[in-house]
């Protein structure tokens, strides 16, 4: 009829059910790829967390760090106040060497100052018990020096007992200091005939090493007939003291020369403060020799 609107018809099932297949087949694929998404957010959520502990890890190792770099500033610290304090303690310590060397050489002057009056006379036979060691200095003086006046001393006694059979040696302590020399003046020619007596001059054993080791030297200059003249420990040479090498130099009790072994022809080391006959062997074999100018006779 004119005039009546038609109305559509309704859908009619496809004729073509291959078109459905691929259809439902898409949005079974798009499922699918739904899932593996799914999935891929887990694990970029599993790889958040542990990125999260590696961060957490990082801080505290930079914390750590930290920490360790301000112990370390504390121990450099530390290191730089132990160093300064370790200088300091060696400067004390050198200051306290140099009191002590000098404390040390101003006791060896004065004991080479007590000993100043003193001699040692070696050789002369022994009378047996009850010797009278002072007047058997003064006979020696009168028959062997020629020296008729009279002597006086303060002490006079024997030194230790020798193991080599020999006379013990006699220290006396002059009262006048001119009979000491004189007695000193008149051994060389007196004695040089006489081997068997020897007269000393008496030193603390520190200062008879020294000599000792600056023997040799004298006896080189005397050789070159130079001016030669050993007073204690100090030798002069041509009027100008002489400076051993370095590594020759005694600085004191902190760098002390080695020990001698025993003197031959003693028991062991001689009493403190007194000097054997023995004490410089080179002198005893070169004879009658003067080591300090009219001062140190040897046989």
């Amino acid at each position: 009829m004119a005039g009546q609107i038609r109305q559509p018809s309704p859908p009619t099932p496809t004729s073509n059910p291959s078109k459905m297949e691929s259809i439902i087949t898409d949005i079974y694929n798009k499922l699918s790829k739904l899932d593996t998404l799914d999935n891929i957010m887990s694990r970029l959520s599993a790889i958040e967390t542990r990125f999260g502990k590696l961060e957490n890890a990082i801080t505290a190792i930079k914390q750590e760090m930290t920490t360790q770099g301000e112990r370390l500033e504390g121990v450099e610290m530390n290191n730089s106040l132990l160093e300064e304090r370790l200088n300091q303690v060696e400067q004390e310590r050198d200051i306290a060497r140099e009191c002590c060397n000098d404390l040390h050489e101003s006791m060896l002057e004065m004991q080479t100052r007590s000993m100043k009056d003193n001699l040692i006379f070696g050789g002369i036979e022994e009378t047996g018990t009850g010797e009278d060691s002072e007047q058997v200095v003064k006979d020696f003086i009168k028959t062997e020096l020629g020296i008729s006046d009279e002597v006086e001393f303060h002490v006079v006694h024997r030194l230790r007992q020798r193991d080599d059979g020999k006379p013990r040696s006699i220290v006396a302590k002059f009262v006048n200091r001119k009979d000491r020399e004189r007695v000193l003046r008149a051994a060389p020619a007196k004695l040089s005939t006489k081997r068997q007596f020897s007269i000393n001059e008496q030193f603390p054993p520190e200062i008879n090493e020294r000599r000792r080791a600056l023997y040799p030297v004298f006896k080189e200059a005397k050789r070159n007939n130079r001016q030669a003249r050993l007073k204690a420990d100090k030798l002069f040479i041509d009027g100008r003291p002489y400076q051993p090498p370095p590594q020759q130099q005694y600085h004191g009790p902190t760098d002390a020369p080695p020990r001698r072994a025993p003197m031959r022809g003693h028991h062991g080391p001689p009493p403190r403060g007194h000097q054997s006959p023995q004490s410089h062997p080179q002198l005893h074999q070169q004879g009658n020799f003067d080591l300090s100018g009219p001062r140190d006779h040897r046989r």
